[in-house]
């Protein structure tokens, strides 16, 4: 035959007295959270340090080694400072030469100047050709004004000053014939030059 043993009923004051035992186990997380934190700001310390001394650090500098080039030559000149075969004849300040072998009659009115020309052959009391050869030449029309002309040869040298200036309708005024009439008409223009700005050697 079973018997019954009844318990009494646990009152909130006798729970009061039961002790409360912390585990092991929570002291060791605890500890184990707090080292964490620890390393964690450690760490965050250390990479600010890192980039503040990386910003704070200026970059290297280089230099490019200096190069002087020389100053280019005056147009129609060489290297030596010496004028060219043919001397120097300036259209303003471009080189006239290679545009005698085609039309330059649009090129005027403007200024022309020579220096050490060549004087190629004589073709009337007051006209000459300058220039290279036969394909780069300009006829010169020179101005007396009531003086007598210098006296040229061909092979002479010449410095001079003039005016481009449209041969349209002037090409009989010159007495040109042949080749030299037709070379005028070809160019469509010929060079006016005052005797006093007209000098040879």
């Amino acid at each position: 035959m079973h018997s019954w043993v009844t318990f009494g009923t646990l009152t909130s004051t006798d729970r009061s007295e039961v002790p409360v035992r912390s585990s092991p186990l929570l002291h060791v997380s605890r500890l184990v959270t707090a080292l964490v934190l620890v390393a964690f700001l450690a760490a965050g310390c250390s990479g600010d340090k890192k980039t503040a001394s990386t910003s704070a650090a200026p970059p290297p500098t280089t230099t490019a080694p200096k190069t002087t080039t020389p100053p280019p030559a005056p147009t129609g000149t060489t290297k030596s400072g010496k004028l060219p075969p043919g001397g120097r004849l300036l259209l303003g300040t471009r080189d006239l030469y290679p545009l005698l072998a085609g039309r330059i009659a649009s090129y005027a009115p403007q200024q022309v100047t020579g220096e050490g020309v060549r004087i190629l052959s004589i073709a009337g009391p007051t006209t000459i050709w300058v220039g290279k050869n036969p394909q780069e030449r300009l006829l010169v029309s020179l101005r007396l004004k009531g003086e007598g002309g210098p006296k040229l040869t061909p092979g002479q040298k010449a410095t001079f000053v003039g005016a481009l200036l449209p041969a349209a309708g002037k090409e009989s005024s010159f007495g040109l014939k042949g080749n030299d009439r037709l070379k005028l008409v070809s160019q469509g223009a010929y060079l006016d030059v005052s005797a006093a700005d007209f000098h040879t050697k």
